[in-house]
């Protein structure tokens, strides 16, 4: 445990004034290390789950600060959406006992969020980069400081922790203490009326390249208006903003005429049902709705209705040269098919998702952004990965080869033009 941490605990604790309950870990420490080895294996989205528990809070802005210019060896978020009590913290650690249940919106203050999280285990990524997690709170008007070293679960089945209330004073403290250079960002932020840092200690990572975590956070978190990211100090901003050379969304004839076509195909070969089967809906269909795009809420959007995969909005963007990087893996990937459930990024490392032999001439130079939010009962624990029933997965196929096709055909009549173009003017 940090020594500045473990010592404010130490100072404060067995004092009813300060020591106002504890927080009780009921689970296995070999659980714990199967969720962090086999769910959250990478360091990045270990941090993007403590950032969608900020963004789930109705956060505005949330500050990560990992070992750098601002602190030396531990991984700072801080956010200031609605913070903990004690009762809070308390639920905070009942693992998978979420208390977000059924569509998970919630409404606070006239605006809308569809809540990320479900599985209650979120916080258990943490110890894929650290063993001892702790959170410091602001929850009107009182301050209140929880730890857990996860070294003390091996061998007990349940450890408590003590939850300890701050004088302003020493919370103050504690927060500058945590930072080796206090950032003019975090000024703000600790005068705000609400907020939560969660601090991430004893690091079993070397390094995080702050380049591929803003990629994930990037692109894998809903940046919106009312929900801005910023790593040690800089904006995050979407690897997706560069200007594409054409842009279609899902009311486009292109796309509409692309979608049709491999839809009548794999009803003629028995792929999926004919849209008079039973009576019931089994065709594709085509709409437009406001709220969609949480960016643009009054907008209306296109949107193309799959019998089993639900509906779906999104873009398609093409581009005169390749976006294939071959840092990728550093900075993370500019091409290929993003699925978006929730504002959240399911596929960071699966470009191809369920499309495995496209043309990659074409393909490294498109972009793909599908938002299919009715996927979300087929989300894995993890996030990243989905368990499809045949019928679902079909349609996500169908889609995927509507407009890579799409793409290819576009890329090469632009190309030849362009050859063409230039072969008259040589």
């Amino acid at each position: 445990m940090s020594s500045v941490i473990s010592e404010r605990i130490e100072e404060l604790r067995g004092d009813p004034d300060n020591e106002v309950d504890q927080v009780s870990l009921d689970v296995n420490y070999q659980i714990i290390e199967h969720f962090s080895r086999h769910l959250y294996d990478s360091p990045n989205k270990a941090v993007e789950e403590l950032v969608a528990n900020g963004f789930d809070a109705f956060a505005t802005e949330v500050l990560v600060f990992t070992p750098g210019p601002y602190t030396a060896d531990r991984i700072l978020v801080w956010d200031d959406g609605e913070s903990m009590n004690v009762k809070g913290l308390k639920e905070l650690w009942r693992i998978a006992k979420s208390p977000k249940s059924g569509e998970r919106v919630e409404k606070r203050n006239g605006k809308e969020r569809k809540i990320i999280g479900k599985f209650g285990i979120g916080k258990l990524a943490s110890y894929a980069v650290g063993e001892v997690i702790s959170h410091v709170c602001r929850h009107q008007g009182e301050f209140y400081l929880v730890s857990i070293d996860y070294a003390t679960v091996r061998g007990s089945k349940r450890v408590q922790a003590p939850i300890i209330r701050l004088p302003k004073d020493r919370a103050v403290e504690l927060v500058k203490s945590l930072f080796s250079k206090f950032p003019p960002s975090a000024e703000s932020m600790l005068r705000r009326n609400s907020w939560t840092l969660a601090v991430v200690e004893k690091l079993k990572v070397a390094d995080l390249p702050s380049g591929r975590l803003t990629w994930v956070l990037g692109n894998g978190m809903p940046l919106r208006p009312d929900f801005s990211i910023k790593v040690n100090g800089k904006a995050v901003r979407s690897k997706l903003e560069k200007k594409a050379e054409v842009n279609w969304d899902f009311g486009s004839k292109q796309v509409v005429d692309a979608i049709n076509s491999r839809w009548r195909d794999a009803v003629k070969d028995g792929t999926v049902r004919s849209s008079t089967e039973s009576g019931r809906k089994t065709g594709v269909e085509y709409g437009r709705e406001t709220r969609l795009d949480p960016a643009s809420p009054r907008k209306e959007v296109p949107f193309v209705q799959f019998p089993n995969l639900g509906q779906v909005w999104g873009q398609v963007r093409l581009f005169d040269e390749t976006l294939f990087k071959f840092r990728a893996h550093d900075h993370g990937r500019s091409h290929g098919f993003f699925l978006i459930v929730r504002g959240r990024l399911v596929n960071p490392d699966d470009e191809k998702l369920f499309n495995p032999d496209p043309s990659f001439q074409s393909f490294y130079r498109s972009q793909f952004i599908l938002f299919a939010d009715d996927l979300d009962e087929a989300l894995l624990a993890d996030r990243q990965r989905l368990r499809l029933d045949e019928r679902t997965q079909q349609e996500l196929e169908i889609l995927q080869k509507a407009l890579s096709g799409i793409a290819r055909t576009t890329i090469e009549e632009r190309d030849k033009e362009q050859d063409e173009d230039q072969s008259t003017r040589s």
